[in-house]
């Protein structure tokens, strides 16, 4: 993180932090919500690769 966005006293954030990041955090995202009231979240499957690298 660039020393402009943390604060003198280390502890926080600068307008510039602030400035920086506020587009990249508007809008929402759509969430969709289980049966029990809690997020459902994407479950990957899991592929077995073949090996590419020596053994050392």
């Amino acid at each position: 993180m660039p020393r402009e966005f943390i604060n003198d006293e280390g502890n926080g954030v600068t307008q510039a932090m602030v400035d920086y990041v506020t587009p990249l955090m508007q809008g929402e995202v759509e969430i969709k919500i289980a049966p029990d009231g809690l997020p459902e979240y994407t479950r990957f499957q899991r592929h077995n690769i073949e090996k590419k690298c020596p053994e050392r």
